[in-house]
């Protein structure tokens, strides 16, 4: 009983510390994990589940403008030696010692929206603009605008032409704000059904 009292505790704790890091997003934690790990950008909104865990690169990076539906899964390691005679983690659990890795951090960038229950193992970077669909497990990089989906996740196709996504890259979403964005609602709610000229307003890269 009190064991369940001080777990429950400590996630209202880090609810708090959550709220306090994340003031300028939506975001929420669905479970308790070390929130030092997790970096999330403006105006994303849904529930962070991240197993976190303590070897160097378990990080999670997500970008601005992001869609993140229910019981997605980002984990941030836990690989076993597959070299070894057993997978089993024996200086854990035997030698005081951690033995399990992780492949690298998570960066998922710039307006991805990822679906419901999708599993993302670490050492993953998604791009720009893409779509994850429901019940993917993502397991190798996603380029940018590309909609993937499945077990493994594969790309099913690109949301616009190769050139209409080189002209989106160009964009600095970084400096995209809340006063631009109600300022041109139609430009930010109409579809868009073939190749456009980006308005000049949208703030580009400084490198472009």
């Amino acid at each position: 009983m009190f064991g369940k009292i001080k777990k429950t505790f400590r996630f209202q704790m880090m609810k708090l510390k959550w709220k306090q890091k994340n003031k300028n997003n939506l975001t929420y934690p669905g479970k308790y994990f070390n929130i030092d790990r997790v970096e999330i950008g403006d105006f994303t909104y849904g529930q962070i589940n991240a197993q976190t865990y303590e070897c160097e690169n378990s990080r999670l990076k997500i970008g601005k403008l992001c869609s993140v539906a229910a019981n997605v899964q980002f984990i941030l390691g836990g690989e076993h030696n597959t070299r070894t005679f057993s997978s089993y983690p024996f200086q854990e659990n035997f030698f005081g010692s951690v033995d399990t890795t992780s492949k690298g951090e998570i960066i998922v960038g710039d307006d991805v929206w990822i679906g419901n229950n999708v599993t993302v193992l670490s050492g993953v970077t998604i791009g720009q603009g893409a779509v994850i669909a429901a019940g993917a497990v993502v397991t190798k990089n996603i380029p940018p605008y590309a909609i993937v989906g499945g077990v493994p996740a594969k790309i099913i196709r690109f949301r616009f032409s190769e050139n209409m996504i080189q002209e989106a890259l160009k964009i600095d979403y970084s400096r995209i704000d809340k006063k631009m964005i109600l300022e041109h609602k139609e430009f930010f709610t109409r579809n868009i059904e073939k190749d456009v000229s980006l308005p000049s307003w949208l703030p580009r890269k400084t490198n472009e």
